[in-house]
């Protein structure tokens, strides 16, 4: 029996059909992938929320905050008098040069890298795979020649531009912010500790107004590292959800934005957006203030 060969319109059938499975399992493929990303995600956040509520415990309630007691919020996004609690004295965070002058900087992501520092988690877990972070490796960074290592710097990166990558790139989370403004004194410092309410946000996917990869300008739009769909949110109680507004704060506060104490006058879901890292700062011990450094140099 002589076998059928494939004719020409038998070979446009198959070719169509290839194109209409593609067409139908791309976006399904596409949909696991984001769907992978935002569970890999709040698994971080979930582990991040275990570790912070034993730092809590070992610090007396207070959550992380990098610099001391008397370092301060800088307008450029920066913590200003950034002091080494093993000498007293100004440093810089990320241990190339200490002692020389150009030290005394740190960045939001300092307080993250307390709990690389002292509580061994690894660097790849501050990193949303749908952020386009990369995972810091201390092995590539200026700070290898100094023979640091990872329990030896006090962040991901240092505040040279000439560095291969600044820490906003090697971090994709935001933290709420637990320091006071240059021009306020500490006692206006709203960081997260004991007396926080159990419904605090403390950290949320990368905050969109210090985004390279922002979506969407709004005031009220989402993180991008989800497609702008929503953003994962680590509360106090260690509880983690994906949430598809901003304003999820102590009465509708919005997470990204600062201003509007709850406590006072209600939750503000429009607040005032940082700029340059994240200038200002919480006006109440209620008021969601979540930044990131910025991803870009």
């Amino acid at each position: 029996m002589k076998a059928k060969t494939l004719t020409v319109t038998d070979l446009v059938a198959v070719i169509a059909g290839v194109l209409l499975l593609g067409a139908v399992a791309f976006p399904a493929l596409r949909g696991s992938k984001q769907t992978a990303a935002r569970l890999l995600c709040r698994a971080n956040l979930r582990g991040l929320g275990r570790v912070l509520a034993v730092y809590a415990a070992d610090n007396e309630g207070d959550f992380p905050r990098a610099g001391g007691k008397g370092s301060t919020w800088s307008t450029v996004g920066l913590i200003n008098r950034w002091m080494a609690p093993m000498t007293g004295t100004e440093e810089e965070a990320f241990g190339i040069n200490p002692g020389t002058g150009t030290g005394g900087r740190g960045t939001i992501t300092s307080c993250w890298y307390l709990l690389v520092r002292y509580y061994s988690i690894m660097p790849d877990q501050f990193v949303c795979p749908g952020d386009g972070a990369y995972v810091f490796d201390i092995r590539r960074t200026e700070a290898s020649r100094f023979n640091r290592t990872l329990e030896t710097v006090w962040d991901f990166g240092g505040c040279d531009r000439r560095l291969p990558f600044m820490p906003g790139e090697l971090v994709s989370y935001a933290y709420h912010m637990p320091f006071a403004r240059d021009s306020y004194t500490n006692a206006n410092s709203f960081g997260v500790d004991w007396q926080s309410s159990s419904k605090m946000p403390v950290c949320a996917d990368r905050n969109p107004h210090l985004d390279k990869n922002a979506i969407d300008p709004n005031v009220s739009s989402n993180s991008a590292a989800h497609g702008g769909r929503g953003q994962n949110v680590l509360f106090k109680d260690g509880s983690v959800k994906l949430l598809t507004t901003p304003t999820v704060g102590i009465r509708a506060d919005n997470i990204y934005t600062y201003g509007g104490d709850p406590a006072l006058a209600g939750g503000d879901p429009q607040g005032t957006p940082p700029v340059r890292n994240g200038d200002g700062g919480p006006t109440g011990r209620n008021d969601a203030y979540l930044v990131s450094e910025v991803n870009y140099q």
